[in-house]
């Protein structure tokens, strides 16, 4: 009888960690130690801290690579960043999720929007590593909450498709914009919908040529849709380079 073979990448999505972290908003380094952990040394030893994320597949997370569904995960957790819910905060929220959902990737799936208040909600002090006051927990309870219920849901209408109860597909600048991550196209690259071409190439050879009219007559497409995918790329290294400073 054969042995298994290695579990198969198709329909799973693939980005490098540069890639992701463009696609997510912050800085490389931040992305990889919230997908591979990280050490640090105190007064007495070194320690070592545990991803935030659950990775689907551990041994492409050590070799530089996430899935399409890690990258929905560290959106979401990115999200609450932005709007200054802390890490111990979000990592408890994230293990308590796990436990309720009995899933891997608590923040990608459709309950994130109606049970997530409820799982901040019940968070104590004792589930927090490291020091943190009652009050200050309180707060960013209460910022956590509105952050689900003032960004997360809007969003997941606006920009999100689920399949079954997971994200299947993720359309960055909305539905009408064209723009769609889907893991069984080109391996979860951005791509214009219609065509199926990724962004990065229609960037690349606008940025190589200087013309977008001459990209759209190469590729045997409407300009229009050059121009969204500039724009969009753009727009991710644009946002990516103020995320780094």
């Amino acid at each position: 009888m054969r042995g298994k073979g290695p579990p198969s990448l198709l329909g799973v999505g693939l980005y490098s960690i540069p890639r992701a972290a463009q696609l997510v908003g912050v800085a490389a380094p931040t992305l990889k130690r919230w997908a591979r952990g990280y050490t640090y040394r105190t007064e007495e030893r070194r320690r070592y801290m545990d991803p935030v994320l659950r990775a689907a597949l551990p041994a492409l997370v050590e070799a530089g690579t996430i899935t399409f569904l890690d990258l929905m995960e560290l959106l979401f957790v990115a999200e609450f960043r932005r709007h200054n819910v802390s890490m111990p905060v979000i990592r408890a929220a994230a293990r308590k999720a796990r436990e309720l959902f009995g899933v891997s990737h608590p923040f990608a799936v459709k309950r994130l929007c109606t049970d997530g208040r409820s799982i901040l909600a019940d968070l104590e002090p004792r589930d927090i590593e490291g020091a943190i006051g009652r009050d200050r927990l309180l707060h960013e309870i209460h910022t956590g909450q509105n952050v689900i219920r003032d960004i997360v849901e809007p969003f997941i209408v606006r920009s999100v498709e689920l399949v079954g109860d997971e994200i299947g597909r993720y359309w960055p600048d909305g539905f009408e914009r064209q723009i769609v991550l889907d893991p069984d196209r080109r391996f979860g690259d951005p791509v214009h919908a219609g065509t199926g071409i990724p962004t990065s190439a229609l960037y690349d050879c606008a940025k190589a040529y200087q013309s977008l009219a001459d990209v759209a007559r190469w590729y045997d497409i409407h300009e229009d849709v050059v121009t969204v995918s500039v724009g969009f790329e753009e727009s991710l290294r644009h946002n990516h380079r103020l995320a780094a400073a």
